[in-house]
């Protein structure tokens, strides 16, 4: 619509989408992260997993899915990973024999 021969002023756009602001304050959060911890530092969802074990130890990878947000398949890979750095130990669940349970090892510690 043109009042007094304006032309009105388009509404819309990434500038006013709060699902597009709160993505670029994540982006501009995690630079920050990535940036104060340094190229061998851990990011932020390695992070994440560490402080769930340490508050809770023994937790389940479906435990930590629910405690981090961290969908099951990429909690699983990075599970796997920071067992092969010597961050977490897993062994088998005492509550359920087809679980593994998540503990952090002294590495971990020392990371976190």
């Amino acid at each position: 619509m043109i009042k007094s021969g304006k032309q009105a002023k388009i509404k819309g756009g990434l500038a006013e989408s709060p699902s597009h602001l709160m993505h670029r304050a994540l982006q501009l959060a995690l630079d920050i992260y990535a940036e104060e911890a340094g190229p061998d530092g851990l990011t932020q969802r390695q992070f994440a997993v560490l402080e769930a074990v340490a508050a809770r130890s023994g937790l389940t990878q479906t435990d930590l899915v629910k405690a981090t947000g961290i969908d099951r398949s990429t909690l699983a890979d990075l599970v796997a990973r920071m067992t092969t750095k010597g961050l977490l130990e897993r062994e088998r669940s005492t509550l359920d024999a087809r679980a593994k349970a998540v503990r952090l090892s002294p590495a971990g510690e020392a990371a976190l």
